[in-house]
């Protein structure tokens, strides 16, 4: 059992160093292209709620019906944790909503918990499927974490303060393996509506702030960019899934 732990330590360190891949964008390109960055960071939180998070949640043993109640409260309450806290944050031009901020990392938090939970659950299984599954999980944190890092960039968080709070939001993993492996006998419960929680919460965030901020903007010359990188979003996670969904 020592090893399965130091297994599954080294992984979600791995899987944490994944969560700061946004950091190695320098802020002034990130400012440059934020409306191809915006339109993929919507693309990947599409991508990863409909083809890994809810899969995944469907594929437990917990009935569909309560993995889709889990949906509507993780986006039911994100649209009241926006409306409290966003009521008095849009500036004068309309288009700057703070709120944005702590749902997307509340949604990520939620995310990590579950590749946590799924990082352990794995390696205590077998070490040839642990190694397997974090792989996989290391590899879709990349993209979806870039996305995140320009979400709150494009919101007025500062290079130093949007990686202080990625860093945070990575212990998150942490938490959901040392819960899978003291509380083994439940994390196969937990796990899918932590998944389906942070799906809703994801679907709100693209469905209710990032697709319409990017219809704001007017420019018609990046119609065209918008939709790549919205499609560019959703297929890399979509290929990520069709490359490893053996594991």
């Amino acid at each position: 059992m020592d090893t399965k732990v130091a297994f599954i330590m080294a992984a979600v360190i791995f899987d944490g160093i994944a969560g700061l891949s946004g950091g190695v964008l320098p802020t002034a390109f990130v400012r440059k292209h934020i409306t191809a960055l915006l339109a993929f960071a919507a693309g990947t939180l599409i991508g990863a709620s409909f083809l890994e998070l809810l899969p995944g949640a469907f594929a437990s043993q917990v009935p569909y019906q309560q993995i889709l109640l889990a949906v509507l409260v993780g986006f039911a309450g994100f649209y009241v944790v926006e409306t409290f806290l966003g009521s008095h944050a849009a500036g004068q031009s309309g288009h700057k909503h703070s709120a944005i901020g702590p749902l997307i990392l509340v949604g990520d938090a939620l995310h990590n918990a579950a590749d946590g939970i799924a990082i352990a659950a794995a390696f205590m299984a077998d070490i040839k499927t642990g190694i397997a599954t974090s792989l996989a999980v290391i590899v879709h944190e990349v993209p979806q974490e870039i996305g995140d890092y320009a979400i709150l960039i494009s919101h007025g968080y500062s290079r130093k303060k949007a990686l202080l709070l990625l860093i945070i939001v990575q212990f998150a993993a942490l938490f959901g393996a040392l819960f899978a492996l003291g509380l083994s006998h439940i994390t196969a419960t937990i796990s899918p509506f932590l998944m389906a929680l942070s799906a809703g919460g994801f679907i709100y965030i693209a469905a209710a702030d990032l697709l319409p901020e990017l219809q704001r903007r007017k420019d018609t010359k990046r119609r065209f960019v918008k939709f790549i990188s919205f499609c560019a979003g959703v297929g890399i996670i979509g290929l990520i899934k069709l490359f490893l969904h053996d594991h």
